[in-house]
């Protein structure tokens, strides 16, 4: 089964599969009411960070895709308004969707200066969210 890890700057590091997803607070039924075009069952990534624990001084998220070959970062409290869908229906999100674990923006425009959706808002196939504070 593929899991979700949450780790780097955090208190607590996590590896969840989509029935421990589906047990958190949180729960989105149908991600299209608030993202629309998408559908899925989600969970809201606030309540994963809620668990995890980041740092007082983590500030920023790479959100890490299973085949390696993408990575975006974004704002953590950007990140934290997300939402990892990974059901559709009944069964897991297929991999045409997205999945088996994919990352939303509800408001995309949030991870662009110049108020563009960006990468970040759409990350297909979540294996990894790394949470990240300043060196130094």
């Amino acid at each position: 089964m593929d899991q979700l890890r949450i780790e780097g700057a955090i208190a607590r590091p996590l590896a969840l599969d989509a029935a421990r997803l589906a047990d958190l607070p949180g729960q989105i039924a149908d991600v299209a009411e608030l993202v629309p075009g998408r559908s899925g069952r989600g969970v809201r990534v606030a309540s994963l960070l809620a668990l995890a624990e980041p740092h007082p001084d983590a500030t920023t998220a790479t959100l890490i895709s299973g085949d390696g070959r993408f990575a975006a970062e974004a704002p953590l409290d950007t990140v934290r308004t997300g939402i990892v869908v990974y059901r559709l229906g009944d069964g897991p999100l297929p991999s045409e969707l997205g999945g088996p674990l994919r990352f939303l923006l509800v408001d995309a425009q949030d991870c662009a200066p110049d108020g563009k959706p960006s990468a970040c808002s759409n990350v297909k196939q979540l294996s990894a969210i790394r949470i990240e504070a300043p060196r130094g």
